[in-house]
Order: structure tokens, then C-alpha cells, then sequence
């Protein structure tokens, strides 16, 4: 066993080490070694001590998220005064995570795509959020502006977090869950 030193914006950690994986850790650059094929022995190696790391590692190995553009929207999405409920459903709406009828779909669950509520479209998160029309009534009691439709509720929360309006991100917060447990009441417990 053995400490190697790692350096990771700007700050630098000790990590115990056995001999094998000494050698397959860093070169002498620092830099990762390229002879690791597999994608989870890339992801073991480079990513051991830090959930952090893997998460965005992951993310923006599947194309969801761009490191640059989206780190102060995580930072904002935790400071915002919010129960924490609400905080872990839109990282799960904005992560592409949500059960929406196009995620079970996707997920081999034998469901019915189309949404349950307007029966016009696909039920992405978007549209169950932002586009359908029962979303689009709880929408128009609020001070949120929904704009034009873009692909992604991911690409809609991150617009409205640009703006920077506090308010305006907790209000699209509190509406998205709102709209989304009055969609799981209707669709599951069969409420009207």
C-alpha cells in the first residue's frame, strides 16, 4: 500500500493505493492512462473516492449535461428556499429522471406513452411540466413566464434560472412540483 497524490481543481488528496493499482492510476504527467477500455474500469479508476465526480462524469457521458454551463444552476438549484423535497424533484426532472410514461416506456414498462391528462402528445418530462394543457392552467395563475417550448425541461429550468429572479425560480419550482403531484393524484389515486 502506498499514498499517491492527486490534484483536482487546485487541491490535492492523499489516496491509499495498493500496487496494482498504483500502476494503472496516473503516469508520470499526470494525466489518465489511456490503456483502460472498459468504460466502468474508467470510471472505478479515475472517480474512486468522489460520488461527485462520477455523477458529472456520467452525466455528461450520456450527453445530459454540459460541466460549464450547468454548475452555478446546481448551486443555485441548493440555495434556493425550497423544502428539500422539492429541490430532489427537480434534480430528477432536470437529470431526465422522472417516471414519466416516455421514461417507463423507455425503461421496457408496458405503459402507454401518451399522456394520460391531454391524450395529444408523448408524456416527456416537458410535456408533463410544462406543455400539456393541464399544466399550462396551473402556468397561468403563476408570475412565471413559460415562454416558447423548448426540447427539454432541463433547457426550460435552466432558462429561468439565468434570469436570476429568485422569486421567479422558486415560484417555477413550487409550480413544476405542484403540477406534477396533481398529475401522479389524477393519473394514480384517480382524483379529479
Amino acid at each position: 500500500m502506498k499514498f499517491v497524490r492527486e490534484r483536482r481543481g487546485g487541491e490535492r488528496r492523499r489516496t491509499i493505493v495498493t500496487k496494482e493499482e498504483e500502476g494503472n492510476l496516473f503516469s508520470v504527467k499526470g494525466g489518465i492512462k489511456h490503456d483502460h477500455n472498459t468504460y466502468m474500469e474508467k470510471l472505478l479508476i479515475i472517480y474512486k473516492n468522489s460520488v461527485q465526480s462520477a455523477y458529472k462524469f456520467l452525466q455528461e457521458s450520456k450527453g445530459a449535461w454540459c460541466r460549464e454551463a450547468n454548475t452555478d444552476f446546481w448551486k443555485r438549484l441548493w440555495s434556493l428556499k425550497i423544502p428539500p423535497k422539492i429541490s430532489n424533484f427537480l434534480r430528477r426532472a432536470a437529470s431526465g429522471v422522472l417516471p414519466t410514461c416516455f421514461q417507463l416506456q423507455k425503461h421496457y414498462v408496458t405503459v402507454n406513452a401518451d399522456c394520460p391528462l391531454c391524450n395529444s402528445s408523448t408524456e416527456t418530462i416537458q410535456h408533463a411540466l410544462v406543455e400539456c394543457s393541464v399544466a399550462k392552467a396551473g402556468w397561468h395563475r403563476s408570475i412565471v413566464d413559460v415562454g416558447a417550448g423548448t426540447a427539454t425541461f432541463n433547457s426550460w429550468l435552466l432558462g429561468i434560472f439565468t434570469r436570476r429572479h429568485e422569486v421567479e425560480m422558486e415560484e417555477a419550482s413550487m409550480v413544476s412540483w405542484a403540477i406534477w403531484r396533481a398529475r401522479n393524484d389524477i393519473v394514480w389515486q384517480k382524483k379529479s
